[in-house]
Order: C-alpha cells, then sequence, then structure tokens
C-alpha cells in the first residue's frame, strides 16, 4: 500500500528557524514535499513552502537524481530525506539537510564511509537524536523490508524487526519509545491478499511487537500527542475514525469530524505539537490536504499535493 495513502508526513515550527518569521498564515505551519523541478527530465526535488501553499522555495538540485519523502526533524531545524543518489548497498538512499537546504549530508555509520546507508521512509524521533527507516536487506525484486533506527550521536544502526515480510512506514510513538508500522506478515499465504497490512506497534526497549489493527483495511493513522493512543481511519464501510490505547488495546470509537459527516473522505495522517489541529488527507480525483481544528470544529481546506512523492508538517502550537 502506498506511503502517499499512508503516512505522508509534515513538519515546522513558526518559531524555531529564520526561514519561518513571517506572519502565521490562516492555516499555520510549513510543508516539506517532493516534486518534479522544471529540468526535461523532471526529477523530484525537495521544495517547502506555507501550509496555504505561498513562498515556494525549491531546496535539492541534484543532477540526474531525485529526491523525496522528506521528514522534518522535531525542532524543524533539519531534513532528513531519500534520494537515488548511491547508497551503501543499492537502492535509494538516505540524506540529511539544514531546514533552507544547506549543508546537505548523507546518513552514514562513521565519517570514513564512503556512501550513505540504504533505506527509504526515514522519520525523526521526537527527542531528535534518532531516524527510523524501513530497508531491504535481502535480494532485489523480493517484497521484505525491515524497521531500523540510526542513532545521530553514535553513528550505530539497530534492527528493530526481523520477519520475512513487508515491514515499512515507520512512525514514532509521542514519547520515543515505540514505532508503529505496518506489515503483510500475517497474509503472506493469503493469494491475492497477501500485500494486505496491518498496523503494529514495536517496544524500541523490549522489541515486543503488538498487533493494532486485524482486518487489514487501514487507510490511514496518527499519533496523538501525549498518549499512547492512535487515531486510525477504517477503509471498511461504514467508514469511520476510531483511536486504539496501544498499551491496552481499548478502543474508543467516538472520534469523528463534525464539520463534514463524508468521513471516509479523509485519511488522518498526523496532528500539530499540542494536538489542536489534525492534517488530513482527502483522496478521491485529487489528493487534497484538509487541516482539522478540533477546538473550534473547523475544518479548512488546504493545498492539493499533485505528483508528489512524500510530504511532511509541522506545526509547533506550543507558542500560540
Amino acid at each position: 500500500m502506498s506511503r502517499l495513502l499512508f503516512y505522508l508526513l509534515f513538519v515546522l515550527s513558526l518559531a524555531s528557524c529564520d526561514i519561518f518569521e513571517n506572519e502565521q498564515p490562516a492555516i499555520p505551519g510549513k510543508i516539506v514535499f517532493s516534486m518534479p523541478d522544471n529540468s526535461d527530465e523532471a526529477y523530484h526535488q525537495i521544495f517547502v513552502m506555507n501550509t496555504n501553499g505561498n513562498e515556494l522555495k525549491q531546496l535539492t538540485f541534484f543532477d540526474q537524481n531525485s529526491a523525496f519523502q522528506p521528514s522534518w526533524s522535531p525542532d524543524a531545524s533539519r531534513i532528513v530525506f531519500t534520494t537515488t543518489l548511491k547508497s551503501f548497498v543499492g537502492g535509494t538512499s538516505i540524506y540529511i539537510m539544514d531546514a533552507d537546504g544547506s549543508n546537505i549530508q548523507p546518513m552514514k555509520l562513521s565519517s570514513e564511509a564512503i556512501f550513505a546507508l540504504s533505506g527509504s521512509h526515514p522519520t525523526w524521533s521526537p527527542d531528535g537524536n534518532k531516524i527510523a527507516f524501513h530497508s531491504c536487506a535481502c535480494e532485489i525484486g523480493t517484497r521484505i523490508s525491515d524497521i531500523f533506527v540510526y542513532d545521530l550521536e553514535t553513528d550505530s544502526v539497530s534492527q528493530i524487526t526481523d520477519h520475512p515480510s513487508w515491514n515499512a512506514f515507520p512512525s514514532w510513538s509521542p514519547d520515543g519509545n515505540q514505532i508503529a508500522f505496518t506489515s503483510n506478515r500475517d497474509y503472506l499465504n493469503e493469494g491475492e491478499n497477501r500485500l494486505t497490512q496491518d498496523l503494529y506497534v514495536v517496544s524500541i526497549g523490549t522489541s515486543k511487537i503488538t498487533k493494532v489493527t486485524d482486518n487489514g483495511n487501514i487507510s490511514g493513522w496518527a499519533w496523538i500527542p501525549y498518549s499512547s493512543k492512535v487515531l486510525i481511519g477504517s477503509n471498511l464501510k461504514p467508514f469511520k475514525w476510531y483511536s486504539v490505547d496501544v498499551s491496552s488495546s481499548a478502543i474508543d470509537s467516538n472520534f469523528h469530524l463534525n464539520e463534514d459527516p463524508e468521513i471516509s473522505r479523509y485519511r488522518p495522517i498526523k496532528w500539530s505539537h499540542q494536538g489542536r489541529i489534525l492534517m488530513t488527507l482527502s483522496v478521491t480525483s485529487e489528493l487534497t490536504l484538509y487541516f482539522y481544528n478540533k477546538e473550534e470544529d473547523i475544518l479548512t481546506k488546504g493545498t492539493i499535493m499533485e505528483n508528489t512523492l512524500g510530504f511532511d508538517w509541522y506545526f509547533n502550537d506550543s507558542f500560540n
């Protein structure tokens, strides 16, 4: 299932970086994303803009290579992303740069290493010291991938999952002690349904894996700030959103968008820092971002994300 349909993360802090000193727009925050550049080959590059689509700026300019799947650091000072530049073992590689596009560096095991680590869909831990990603340590062409964590302080990598299935799209819990991910491990012998995926959570300290969903029909999810709960959008009729407390498996089916009853149109993607605003993705004839202010019960249409390969949003409402 496409990461764009699952998990297209956003990030940015209006108060922490020089490039965010503009007056706050109606839809707060900024978006980092990947789209084709203006070259004849139309390689995907990393861009940044206000959430309302203003002040577009290109950050990467790789010659005959693409950059995609960007993710903001917790303080919005850096961006980690995937690129087609050569990696340690082949496939896509992971790079890190400053929020203004400067200081582009490969994510390596040591300063002496020549190539970057291979992987996809990198995402920062809440403390900014680690980056989770998924990578295939297998033969090219197989559908096997596992979750790994890179430690920025020690330049070391830890393998978090070890299963001959597709384990992908990692997402850190608010306290940084767990990682949610999707896996088709329970559907490997299901024929045409073998690519169906459920949501799982793995504990970083104990490696214990908890299965969060059991129907293989999730359209999107988002950790709820300051909790052990995950907000999940269902693909099954009647379409609904519900939350699951991963510490107790308790299910709460009361969350809904009062502003718009057609909840099947939206996929929960990411909360603002304090949990006041939820970014959602509308998947109809076009991919459109919507922002739901839970306190004011207002749903605001954002940007149409056409031909993008990953994006991330950040708005730190702690300062508001």
